[in-house]
Parts: C-alpha cells; structure tokens; sequence
C-alpha cells in the first residue's frame, strides 16, 4: 500500500534472500569485514572451524528495510521486516557506536524534512505505520526503534513542540507499552508540555486504521486522545476499587510513587488535586498524608496521626536481600556510569554475599568498570544472548527513582554496603556459635578479627 514518493522519501529497500549479498558486496577486505561487525550488518559464525571468508554471514536476509538516519539524514542503522513468513517479524540493527535505540526515533528526519508548521509528534510503534501516516498527510508521526519510550527520547520531542501523542494498540500489549510509556514520561512532564494516549479500535493499528477512515477522521480521534493525568486516574482506577474506602486509600498509594516523580510545579499540584478528586479527599489533606507517609483514608473527621519517628531498617531476611541485589542492578541498568564511582574493595567484597543474583551484580560491576557502556541499551545488548538477558530486560523497563549517576553511586554503594554488611554479620554470628560449642581454628579466629562492615548511609 505505499507509493512510490513514500518509498523513495523514506529510501525503503530490499536484502535478498542470500546469505552473503552484503558480504559480495562490501567486504572487499579483511578491514571493511571488520567495519560490517562492528555496524551489525554482517555476524561471526559461531565455532572456529569455518574456512576463511566464510566466517560471517549478513544479518539481513528476504527483509523488507527501512533506514534508520539520524538528524542529519546520515543511515546509522536498519530495521528489516520480514516478508511473509519467519520470524522475528521485525529485526533491528544491534547497538553500535553509532546508534543507540533509546534515543533515536525513527522517522524524525523526515518529520523535519517535511517543512510544515509542527505543533505535535505522533509516537507509532512501527516503520510501516509512520511511513503510511505520512503517506496520508499526517507528517509528524515517528516510532521507537524496538524499545519503551524512553526519557532520552523525550527530550529530544519536548526540544521541537509542547505536544507529544501516542498510539497504542487496545489490547493487553499495547496497554502494557502505553503504562510503560507514562511513567517514563513523568520525570518530563511539566506545565507548558502536554502528552495524550490513544488507544486504537481492536483488530487496527496505525496503518490499517489511517487506510480505513482517512487522515481526517484519524487526527479527530488524536485530538480526542485522553490526557496523562486522565489515563493515570483510569488506569489506576481499574487496579483499585474506588466503592470503599479501603480501595480508595490502595488507589492514593498507587498514585503515590508514580506523582513524585513529577518535577514540582503547577502540573504536580493539579494532578495531586486530580488524584485527591478521584478518592473523595481534599487536595491539600492528601498531600500532607502523603507527606507524613501515612495511608490516606477518606474519613475526614478522624484527626490526624501524629508524624510517626522513622521506621526502622528491615532485617535484612532473605526478601529484603533479595531486594537490595534487585535494586542494585537496576540503578546499574539506568545509570551504567555509576560502576565508575564505586569502592573497588566494597565490589571485591560481593564475594562474602551469596545472595541469588549476586553473580549477574558483580559481572555487571565488573563488565561496566573494565567496558563503560553509555546507556541501558548498550547494556541489554550485551546480554542479549544470555539466559539473563530476559530478566535484566524486565528490570531495565522498571523505573528507578534516581536522575543522575551520582545519586545513583550512592545509592548503589548503600545497597552493596548492607550486602556486605548483612553477611559479615551472619557469619560473625555463625562464628561465635561455633567457638561456644567446638570452638574455632586459627583461620576463623582470624578471620572473625578481620571481618570488615561499611558504614551504611542514613
């Protein structure tokens, strides 16, 4: 369904069914091979017993491509649909030193390019979807390249207009994406800047629904896309009973978290009173309960609780560990350049801690100090052929409430100090029953002498 000016505007290509084409073409060398590695546009057989010339194959094979060019219209990568079918259906180029998926959108140049008044960007989730949107005349769709939208890709967004739209499939994946996409929006969202969630009719996407209606039909339902602070309010409205006021003090604690990420200002206080108008409460009430820490009830005549002392520390059970190790490596995964900051000794001293997913930690820690990576995605790249990589994926799309990679070396020393801390503990304690009952060779005296704690920040 695309015409000859979409598919010559977007460069739209095709890689032969073969699996040396690129390889034929452009590997002329030893030195060119090495750059096609490096670009992702050819892989290493895996094994050493290929015979020279031989040893790479093209990752791009019987796939419809579609250029990935950056602000300048320079190709940096590729994404390449299937034809027919196979599987994956759409296959990215891997993350190189020349792109990087969470911060690029494609389609932007051509957005640009296009020259007309620009108010707003629609965010897609597919090539096909942008370049039919454009096709139609709504030029100011782009899409993610295969990843959540991302903090980095909002910045760039909010750099060229105040209004950003996303469309989302209505089924249960595209409601996830859409949750995906709100929290990582609010750390930018402010007054002056407006976001909006479309969800399109079941059975369409972006492309069909566009060729089905019209672009007119399709921007009245863009100008009809629900609000932020609207979505957040029914979402959470559909995780919490809202009859009762024990469903109405679980919808004020889900809200919690997901308001202070905010930047303070006019916006943060108008979805405080958005949220407070939802559960029966007086704006004002709720941001002091929230304050105090407390659960907001709706009973307006109880008085308030008196601002209780600060909780103590969790015993460090095999939950909590759990959860520092957890904690640890997504702080890791948003900000890899905070392995830099941290003690060497304190890492060395991971090796006391056997906790589930210490391991995936200190290789992290090591990996990162050895190799910096300069974003969550470089890191997922890495890891992608690993059995982890799942797992650290889904930790990568959980939002951490750390903004830069020095609170988050902080916050990341802290956790490995009550790892480290919590097990020399245990093991001082292991020791001492031991020296009651049987007593203790000059090792564990020794080491029950030299057993190193940090101090854990308050």
């Amino acid at each position: 369904g695309l015409d000859a000016d979409s598919v010559a505007r977007f460069q739209i290509g095709f890689a032969t069914n073969s699996w040396n084409d690129v390889l034929r073409r452009y590997g002329t060398s030893a030195a060119a091979v090495r750059q096609l590695a490096e670009l992702g546009l050819v892989i290493e057989r895996e094994g050493g017993e290929a015979r020279e010339g031989e040893r790479h194959y093209d990752r791009f094979r019987d796939r419809l491509m579609f250029p990935i060019r950056d602000a300048r219209g320079r190709t940096i990568a590729f994404g390449g649909r299937v034809i027919g079918e196979g599987e994956p259906k759409y296959l990215n180029s891997p993350e190189t030193a020349l792109f990087h998926k969470g911060q690029e959108l494609y389609g932007l140049y051509e957005v640009r390019q296009s020259r007309a008044k620009l108010a707003r960007l629609l965010v897609v989730e597919g090539y096909i979807d942008v370049v039919r949107l454009h096709q139609a005349g709504i030029r100011y769709a782009v899409a993610t390249l295969g990843t959540a939208t991302t903090p980095e890709h909002l910045k760039r967004i909010f750099r060229l207009v105040s209004e950003v739209v996303f469309a989302f499939d209505g089924d249960r994946a595209g409601r996830a994406a859409a949750w995906r996409a709100l929290t990582n929006a609010l750390p930018e969202v402010r007054e002056g800047r407006e976001l909006r969630f479309l969800f399109l009719p079941e059975g369409h996407d972006p492309d069909t629904l566009v060729a089905e209606e019209g672009a007119q039909a399709f921007e009245r339902r863009l100008d009809g896309a629900l609000p932020l602070s609207e979505y957040l309010v029914r979402e959470l409205g559909s995780r919490a009973d809202l009859s009762h006021a024990d469903g109405r003090a679980h919808f004020a604690e889900l809200a919690r978290p997901l308001v202070a990420r905010l930047a303070p200002g006019v916006y943060r206080e108008l979805l405080v009173g958005r949220v407070a108008q939802a559960i029966g409460l007086a704006p004002d009430r709720l941001a002091v309960l929230w304050q105090q820490g407390a659960a907001p009830t709706t009973t307006r005549a109880q008085a308030p609780a008196p601002r209780s002392p600060a909780r103590p520390r969790p015993r460090q059970g095999d939950a909590g560990r759990r959860g520092l190790v957890g904690q640890a490596v997504r702080v890791l995964l948003h900000h890899p350049a905070a392995a830099a900051r941290l003690d060497a000794e304190l890492i060395a001293s991971l090796s006391r801690v056997a906790e589930p997913g210490i391991a995936i930690l200190r290789e992290l820690l090591d990996d990162l100090r050895r190799d910096p990576a300069a974003n969550t995605a470089q890191i997922l790249e890495r890891w992608r052929d690993r059995a982890e990589g799942p797992r650290l994926a889904r930790l990568a799309a959980e939002e951490s409430l750390v903004h830069d990679a020095k609170a988050a070396g902080a916050e990341i020393a802290t956790a490995l100090a009550r790892l480290v801390t919590g097990a020399g503990k245990r093991r001082i304690e292991a020791l001492l029953a031991k020296s009651r009952d049987a007593g203790l060779n000059s090792e564990e005296k020794l080491e029950l002498k030299d057993t190193k704690f940090y101090e854990i920040p308050e």
